[in-house]
């Protein structure tokens, strides 16, 4: 399941990183048109809402998950005793679980009601459908779901909570290798 899940974080950061490229490629080759030829490029605001923007979050949201890289304010839980940090540790899994739970049922409730309406919106220069991109932000949160739930489990297991994936991070020095 890790090895699945550190292939399946690998591909969503490589897509989420494209995604970010080639919004900046978009934006900029629009703001060139519009102030450099007065011919904006119609419907950037909307592809890059619906299409990029969801693409580099949501898939985003599971590469942090995974690599345990959310922000973490532990101010006061450092004051605690070691057995009290792992408690407080698991309480926050626990929840963050829940929540990715919820947050990807919501998501794909709706992600079913738009793709049932064929969701689209008005790009100027023509109807976009943009259902699909729902089924994204699904699966992201849904990856991110797996990646909190096998924390929470190794944790469970006997597993540091604070570094529950430490062996499925790739670090810059790995990187350079």
């Amino acid at each position: 399941m890790s090895a699945l899940l550190s292939l399946l974080a690998r591909l969503a950061g490589l897509i989420a990183s494209i995604a970010i490229v080639l919004m900046m490629l978009h934006v900029t080759t629009e703001v060139v048109l519009r102030v450099g030829f007065r011919a904006p490029a119609s419907g950037t605001i909307e592809i890059v809402s619906y299409f990029y923007m969801v693409a580099a979050v949501f898939l985003g949201i599971f590469v942090a998950a995974w690599q345990n890289a959310h922000i973490r304010v532990d101010v006061i839980a450092n004051l605690f005793s070691r057995p009290l940090q792992r408690v407080t540790d698991l309480l926050a899994e626990l929840i963050t679980v829940v929540f990715f739970a919820f947050f990807a049922w919501g998501l794909a409730r709706t992600a079913l009601q738009k793709t049932h309406q064929h969701e689209a919106v008005d790009a100027v220069f023509a109807h976009l459908t943009v259902w699909p991109t729902r089924w994204v932000a699904v699966v992201g949160l849904v990856l991110a779901l797996c990646a909190a739930s096998w924390r929470l489990a190794r944790m469970l297991a006997g597993a540091d909570t604070r570094d529950a994936v430490s062996d499925f991070v790739v670090d810059d020095d790995e990187a350079v290798k």
